[in-house]
């Protein structure tokens, strides 16, 4: 009895898996799963905004002064000796000056005195008091006392040109909801009491300036250290003879950049290890004929390490012209007009050089001379807007580690003719080694990544996607 009801049981069991088996066929096994969505989501850029105040003494507390005229000594009413402005030996004047964050970010500052001198450098120098809020400094009674209190940092003789009288500022409350943070300090300019008979009637400008950046302070999905190489401009320029003079004078490592709507008419040479930020900067060499080095917007002299940041350049032969060397040269975010080439690369460097986020409508040349390679050369993140020619990027020479990635090139209509993102030309005994392409993309009219001036071009190329020394395309030169 019992053996008959364990067989029904089992029975029982095998046809309620049956039955199971049976209403999953043509069923799909799935988790549970739910979906919510966050809509109207908004990214706003931050705002970097500084304001220049002082205290004029006159019961309204501190003012802004920022692209204001006028002598803040004459405002000023404290001072050493006498209130006015004509200067004697032994007399110092004070004013009360603030730096203000208006904006959204935290940021860092530096003051600077911009002097132009008629006569008077030599017999002047300057103090800057960090904190210093009005009247804070009426029980300092000789200059020698007040330079204690700014510090060996923040004094010095008056220069003709730009001084960094107080570095490193900070303004970076904001990152705890405190705006319109504000650092006071007094600037304090005194004539030394050797001054001699030869600085009478002779005068000096001295006008404050201050510079910001970023500061770390903010903090992305990694750290607050996004923004650590954030850098201060060393010389500001508004005017062609302003750029052509900071040129001359600067320093190697300096930063020149060029305020907006600034005008180069034409032919510059960078012998210097500097970087040049062009903001709408336009180095217009449209009045010169090609055919020779002196009508290229831009010449890099050879060895030289030379950035070239958001310029716009208009030229009827070559852009920029890059001597070969070891430099390293980057070229970033500049737009380039409609001439013969954007820029000309010559073969027989040693350094690096970086072409990155340009706008580029006509093509560049990376150019061999006396069968020498172009080195090191990484071409990154461009648009070719390359309406006139047959490819983006020209090559007559052997190539080693050169890699391009991440260009669009668009095309256009030239009817029988190829386009492409490289054309190469027959450079006898040519090689190729390390030569990288990474995604890149057409738009518009169909093009091949690679097309060949002549057979013997073609041979040479072929022979090194055989053997490794380029990657990345296809036999038909199609992006792999």
């Amino acid at each position: 009895m019992q053996k008959t009801k364990t067989k029904k049981a089992l029975l029982a069991s095998l046809l309620s898996m049956l039955v199971c088996l049976t209403m999953l066929i043509g069923s799909t096994f799935a988790w549970f799963t739910d979906s919510v969505t966050s809509g109207n989501n908004r990214i706003q850029a931050g705002n970097l905004k500084i304001d220049l105040l002082m205290d004029k003494q006159d019961g309204k507390g501190y003012v802004s002064i920022a692209d204001g005229e006028g002598d803040i000594f004459d405002e000023a009413e404290i001072a050493q000796n006498s209130s006015a402005t004509l200067w004697e030996p032994g007399k110092t004047q004070i004013v009360y000056l603030g730096v203000q964050n208006q904006g959204s970010l935290a940021l860092k500052y530096n003051i600077l005195l911009d002097v132009t001198d008629n006569g008077l450098v030599g017999a002047l120098e300057y103090a800057v008091l960090d904190g210093a809020q009005a009247d804070a400094l009426t029980d300092v009674t000789d200059w020698e006392a007040l330079k204690a209190a700014a510090g060996a940092q923040q004094t010095g003789d008056i220069k003709a040109g730009r001084t960094t009288a107080a570095p490193n500022g900070r303004l970076d409350e904001i990152v705890n909801g405190i705006a319109n943070e504000t650092d006071y300090f007094a600037l304090a300019v005194h004539m030394k009491e050797d001054a001699g008979n030869e600085y009478q009637g002779k005068d000096i400008t001295i006008d404050v300036t201050v510079i910001a950046t970023q500061a770390t302070a903010e903090s992305d999905s990694f750290d607050d250290q996004y923004d650590a190489n954030a850098e201060y401009a060393d010389i500001y320029v508004s005017s062609e003879a302003e750029f052509t003079q900071a040129l001359a004078d600067a320093e190697d490592g300096d930063i020149i950049a060029l305020n907006p709507g600034t005008e180069i008419a034409g032919h510059v040479v960078i012998d210097k290890d500097v970087t040049i930020i062009g903001g709408e900067f336009t180095f217009d060499a449209n009045d010169k004929e090609p055919g020779n080095e002196a009508n290229h917007a831009i010449v890099i002299e050879a060895n030289r390490d030379v950035t070239l940041k958001d310029c716009t350049l208009n030229y009827k032969d070559n852009g920029i012209y890059m001597k070969a060397g070891d430099g390293n040269i980057v070229i970033e975010g500049c737009t380039f007009g409609n001439g013969n080439r954007a820029m000309w690369i010559n073969g027989g460097n040693t350094g690096s050089i970086t072409i990155r986020n340009n706008t580029i409508i006509d093509n560049f040349n990376l150019e061999g001379y006396l069968n020498t390679p172009v080195r090191n050369v990484t071409i990154e993140n461009n648009t070719f807007n390359n309406s006139l020619g047959t490819c983006s990027v020209s090559v007559s020479s052997s190539l080693e580690n050169v890699v391009f990635k991440n260009n669009t090139y668009n095309q256009s209509d030239l009817g029988s003719l190829s386009q492409s993102l490289v054309k190469v030309y027959y450079y006898d005994g040519a090689n190729y080694s390390d030569v990288v392409f990474e995604d890149n993309s057409p738009e518009g009219i169909s093009g091949q990544m690679v097309i060949f001036n002549d057979d013997n071009a073609k041979q040479g190329w072929d022979a090194a996607v055989t053997s490794g020394g380029i990657q990345g395309v296809t036999s038909d030169y199609q992006q792999a």
